[in-house]
């Protein structure tokens, strides 16, 4: 069986990310709604976050493509390094870590991150991965050993008809 691939897993695991994000950010908004003038600060820190999205985002899934190295079908591995349930559980885990101390802003400005983060995964990365698979026909895979921190591992094939 051919694991999902890489543009298939950004768009899943990018959408997981924004619907977590959301409903964390809608629990801590009812639950610990923060002043306004703390909210300029967190504010803040979301638009920096999704200018280096913009700019930084698409720069690591292309180095990511550029180092990958043809494999053969049967060595593609799961394609999903990361267990969707991951994703939920770090939204989980850490938005109350960093709402609490802060009196529900920290809580507003993480959750508020992951869903740029997912929202950047799912639609401006996909597309990066998209136009190089399209431009250099072949098709990319997550592999075995991708970590958050260590990078985003790639093989390819031959591009099939998907679009």
């Amino acid at each position: 069986m051919t694991p999902p691939t890489y543009r298939a897993r950004l768009r899943l695991e990018g959408l997981v990310l924004v619907g977590c994000g959301a409903l964390a950010f809608a629990v801590v908004a009812v639950i610990a709604p923060p002043e306004g003038a703390e909210l300029v600060g967190g504010g803040a820190q979301l638009l920096l976050l999704a200018g280096l999205l913009v700019v930084f985002g698409p720069r690591s899934a292309q180095r990511a493509m550029d180092r990958a190295k043809q494999v053969p079908s049967p060595q593609l591995g799961s394609g999903e390094p990361t267990p969707l349930w991951h994703v939920v559980a770090i939204v989980v885990v850490l938005t109350p870590f960093f709402a609490l101390p802060s009196g529900g802003v920290g809580g507003l400005t993480f959750s508020g991150g992951a869903v740029l983060v997912g929202l950047a995964q799912a639609f401006l990365l996909e597309r990066t991965v998209a136009a190089e698979e399209r431009e250099a026909g072949r098709c990319f895979f997550r592999l075995p050993g991708s970590r958050i921190l260590r990078g985003t591992k790639l093989g390819w094939t031959p591009s099939t008809a998907e679009g």
